[in-house]
C-alpha cells in the first residue's frame, strides 16, 4: 500500500524499491515457468565460418510467454499497460475497487481447487524451504453467496440513499434486511411459483398487490437469480424466521446463529452512508447483525467500514487503520478484535513478510473462523502487498478450505480500495461473470453520493422502498 509507514520487515521503506525486488523475482518465476516449454533449436542460426552454436543459445519466448510477463510487469510496477504511467485512483474508483476486488477474491477462492499453481518467489523468510503458492486464475470462476450478499446489500443501501436524496427517510438497515429478502426468494427453487415473494418477502411484500415478485437491479441480473451450493444454513434460517416474524436481529436480541468473516464485507458498506465516523460504525454494527449477531463478527465489519470509509476518502492506510481502531475500542466486547489487529500489525512489523502459512497459523489458528481473525489475516495480507494479485495470491495461501472465500473476499476489498478497480487485472475480471454487475453497484453508489443520475432511471433501478 502505499502509505510510506507500512514498512513490511525485510524490504525497503520504499514502495519503488519493493515493487522493483518484486519485479526481479518475477523475471526468475517467469523463466523457471517457461524454460522447459520453449523449442531449443541450435541450429537456427547459421553463420558462415562461425562456431556460434557451439557457444551460444538463441531463445525466443511464445507469445504467450510474453503477454504473461508483460502483463504482470504492469501490475507489480503499479502502470497502466496502455499509458504506462502510475495508476492513481479516484474515490470512486476506489469504492468500484473495493466491490470487484471482493468479487473477484471470492471467486478466485471459490475455484481453488481448479486454479493453476507454481512455486512462487515471494521474497518470504529466509532459508525456507517451501515456498508459497502462485495460483493461476481460471478461465471461468465460480462465486458463493459472499458476492451475492455483498451485492444485494450494495443495492440495499442505494435505495436508501437515492430516498434520502428525494426526501424520504428510509433506514438503511431496513433497506438491507429488505435486500436480504429478495436474495432469499431467488435463491428459492420454486421461486417462481405465485405466492411466494409473499412468502419470503415478510413485511417487505405486504403490499406487492398482483405483481408478486420483488423490484429492483438485481431482479433483472440473471446472475443473481441462481440458488448457489454455498449457501450458509444458518442465514438462510435467519432470514426466513424474519420472514415469518418481521423481527430483525440485533446486537441486543439475536436472532441468528451465523458465524463467520463473510459478514465483513456486507457491513463494510456502510462507509458510504455518512461522513460520521461513529455512524459509520453503528451502521455496519446493526448490518451485520442482521445476519451475525456476535460481537466478534459485527465488530470487526465495524472497523473494515471506517476503513473503507477513509480509504474512499483518500486518508493514507494507517490513518485508515487507526480510525477504525478508535471506534472500536469504544464498544464493549471489543477485546478479541482489537488482539487480532495488533497481531497483524506486530506480524507486518517484526517478522520477515511474507510469512510462510504454517507460521502465520501459529498467530490465526482458525485461519478466519470468526470476523475478528479474518479481518486480520485480510489487513496482513494486503499490508504486505504492492500489488493486487500478491494480496489475493497471499490469502489463498493462508486461509483454509472452509473460510478461503472469505478471507480472500476481505483482502480484495481492502486492496481494492487502496488501488482501484484500474488494477485490477483484467485476467481476474473477465472470467466472473459478475464482475460488471459489481463495478456498475460501486459506480452507482458513488454516483448517488454525487447526486448527478437522472432520477427517473435512478428511481426505476432503486425505488426508495
Amino acid at each position: 500500500m502505499r502509505d510510506s509507514r507500512i514498512r513490511p520487515k525485510g524490504w525497503p521503506a520504499d514502495e519503488s524499491a519493493r515493487r522493483s525486488l518484486k519485479h526481479g523475482n518475477w523475471h526468475a518465476d517467469w523463466s523457471t515457468r517457461w524454460r522447459n516449454r520453449v523449442d531449443f533449436r541450435p541450429d537456427s542460426r547459421d553463420v558462415e565460418n562461425s562456431d556460434y552454436n557451439q557457444h551460444y543459445v538463441d531463445v525466443e519466448a511464445p507469445l504467450e510467454a510474453e503477454l504473461e510477463y508483460s502483463a504482470r510487469s504492469d501490475e507489480i510496477s503499479g502502470c497502466s499497460n496502455k499509458m504506462k504511467h502510475l495508476l492513481i485512483p479516484t474515490g470512486s474508483e476506489k469504492l468500484r475497487g473495493a466491490l470487484v476486488g471482493a468479487g473477484v477474491g471470492d471467486a478466485f477462492a471459490a475455484t481453488f481447487h481448479g486454479l493453476t499453481k507454481f512455486p512462487w518467489n515471494s521474497g518470504g523468510a529466509v532459508n525456507v524451504e517451501e515456498k508459497l503458492i502462485d495460483y493461476l486464475p481460471d478461465d471461468n470462476m465460480i462465486s458463493s453467496s459472499v458476492s451475492q450478499l455483498m451485492a444485494y446489500c450494495a443495492e440495499g443501501l442505494t435505495r436508501a440513499v437515492g430516498g434520502r436524496r428525494f426526501g424520504r427517510h428510509i433506514d438503511p438497515v431496513s433497506a438491507v434486511q429488505h435486500a436480504y429478502q429478495r436474495w432469499l426468494y431467488h435463491m428459492q427453487e420454486d421461486w417462481e411459483a405465485s405466492g411466494e415473494w409473499r412468502r419470503y418477502g415478510g413485511p417487505y411484500a405486504r403490499n406487492a398487490g398482483d405483481k408478486d415478485e420483488p423490484d429492483g437491479t438485481l431482479s433483472e441480473e440473471t446472475v443473481f437469480q441462481i440458488g448457489i451450493l454455498s449457501q450458509d444454513a444458518a442465514i438462510i434460517d435467519a432470514l426466513t424466521q424474519f420472514a415469518a416474524s418481521g423481527v430483525m436481529s440485533t446486537p441486543a436480541v439475536p436472532r441468528s446463529a451465523a458465524r463467520g468473516a463473510d459478514v465483513l464485507l456486507r457491513g463494510a458498506l456502510a462507509a458510504v452512508w455518512s461522513e460520521d465516523l461513529s455512524q459509520t460504525f453503528s451502521l455496519a454494527v446493526a448490518i451485520a447483525a442482521l445476519s451475525h449477531p456476535h460481537p466478534d463478527d459485527y465488530l470487526p465489519a465495524g472497523v473494515l467500514a471506517v476503513i473503507l470509509h477513509q480509504q474512499i476518502r483518500g486518508h493514507q492506510f494507517m490513518d485508515c487503520l487507526t480510525a477504525g481502531y478508535q471506534q472500536l475500542t469504544a464498544w464493549p466486547g471489543h477485546e478479541r478484535t482489537r488482539t487480532m489487529i495488533d497481531t497483524a500489525v506486530n506480524l507486518l512489523r517484526n517478522e520477515w513478510t511474507p510469512t510462510q502459512t504454517d507460521n502465520l497459523r501459529k498467530y490465526f489458528p482458525g485461519g478466519g473462523a470468526d470476523g475478528a481473525e479474518g479481518l486480520a489475516i485480510a489487513l496482513y495480507c494486503a499490508m504486505v502487498s504492492d500489488y493486487i494479485r500478491e494480496a489475493l495470491v497471499l490469502a489463498l495461501n493462508y486461509a483454509p478450505d472452509e473460510h478461503r472465500t472469505t478471507v480472500t473476499a476481505a483482502t480484495g476489498m481492502l486492496i481494492g480500495a487502496e488501488y482501484g478497480v484500474q488494477a485490477i487485472p483484467t485476467a481476474f475480471r473477465d472470467p466472473v461473470e459478475y464482475t460488471h454487475t459489481l463495478d456498475r453497484l460501486g459506480q452507482d453508489l458513488a454516483t448517488e453520493l454525487r447526486d448527478v443520475l437522472d432520477q427517473t432511471e435512478w428511481l426505476r433501478r432503486y425505488p426508495p422502498t
